[in-house]
């Protein structure tokens, strides 16, 4: 998980909605902040980063007798544009439906937020889908789905002043969960389950919406205050942990040393200089990153083997059973079936 800073105003914001949430269930803030790291005191002066959220997270989970998704849904709605601080105001500020899905696709991918939330134009539709890491604790990836759908919705509403986007359907990976038909509900759309990708799918007709808010120049204004707090970040991230968010924008495709060494505008002797300072060199690096997008795959969709080795970048099925079996120690079904026991135990 990604220990740097989000965006100003990002990480207390969503950590005050937390609270406030607790407290509304009679939950101390003491019993929720706990081995966190994080202070009421604190929130003024420091954003909390992804790892302290989730432990307040997992704190919150443990202390409501509610199935994760529904608490994340419920947190959700309590949410509004606010709750992203800087970010927030970005996506406010935004003048047309094409600008804040540009935002969305370059800041909501793990970097600086749990879930990737990535929005594609379709020909008749626009499809929002949710993915969750699969590094993340179960009970927590499930929090966190329903917080995002649920977020989604008070965003809208938020941005639209109360004008509805038309959404089409809402999909979900694997069988329904509480509070699933619910986020169905409150968009007015039918619901799907044991679906490939967790999505909302949008009428077209949405990208023709005028923001009621959004004005060009404070956009302008504030997307470059964002580029230069990220460019800040960037100097402060290892590069290992640039290579990793290059390869996850761009899909996990095949990509030899050469090639990303050519697209970062260094030689591959620099690129493997700098990969040894961390500890690691191209092979290893890519090797885990591949495996890490294949146990989620495996663990969460119902794609087939054959399928998920070309996800990942594999020419075959077979050459992807070996290096699975051979970096994690179970083949990619053996590993399907034990967390799919682990899950209905869970």
């Amino acid at each position: 998980m990604n220990k740097s800073s989000r965006f100003p105003g990002w990480g207390s914001s969503q950590v005050a909605i937390l609270l406030e949430f607790a407290k509304s269930n009679g939950i101390s803030s003491t019993k929720v902040l706990e081995n966190s790291g994080v202070s009421i005191e604190s929130l003024d002066s420091i954003d909390p980063t992804l790892d302290q959220e989730l432990i307040i997270i997992t704190n919150l989970i443990s202390a409501i007798p509610l199935h994760p998704f529904k608490i994340g849904l419920h947190v959700g709605l309590t949410s509004n544009v606010n709750s992203y601080g800087l970010m927030g105001q970005v996506l406010v500020a935004c003048k047309t439906p094409k600008a804040i899905m540009n935002v969305v696709s370059s800041y909501f991918q793990g970097d600086y937020h749990f879930l990737k939330i990535r929005p594609k134009i379709h020909r008749s539709h626009i499809e929002t889908t949710f993915e969750v890491p699969a590094h993340l604790p179960e009970k927590a990836a499930r929090f966190l789905l329903g917080r995002d759908m649920g977020a989604a919705i008070t965003f809208q509403e938020n941005v639209l002043l109360g004008g509805s986007p038309d959404t089409l359907e809402v999909g979900f990976i694997g069988e329904e969960l509480p509070g699933m038909r619910e986020v169905a509900e409150r968009h007015t759309c039918p619901v799907l389950f044991d679906q490939e990708t967790n999505y909302l799918k949008t009428q077209i007709s949405v990208m023709k919406c005028i923001m009621p808010l959004g004005n060009h120049l404070l956009e302008k204004v504030l997307a470059k205050r964002i580029e230069k707090h990220v460019s800040a970040l960037q100097r402060d991230k290892g590069f290992e942990d640039k290579v990793v968010s290059f390869l996850e924008q761009s899909g996990y495709g095949e990509f030899t040393k050469k090639q990303l060494a050519n697209t970062m505008h260094i030689s591959p002797r620099t690129l493997s200089r700098y990969l040894n300072k961390e500890g690691t060199n191209w092979r290893k690096l890519s090797t885990k990153l591949r495996m890490d997008k294949a146990k989620y795959y495996l663990s969460n969709t119902t794609k087939s083997i054959e399928q998920i080795a070309f996800d990942v970048g594999f020419s075959s099925a077979s050459a992807f059973s070996n290096a699975f079996s051979r970096e994690i120690g179970q083949s990619p079904l053996e590993y399907r079936l034990t967390e799919s026991w682990d899950s209905s135990m869970a």
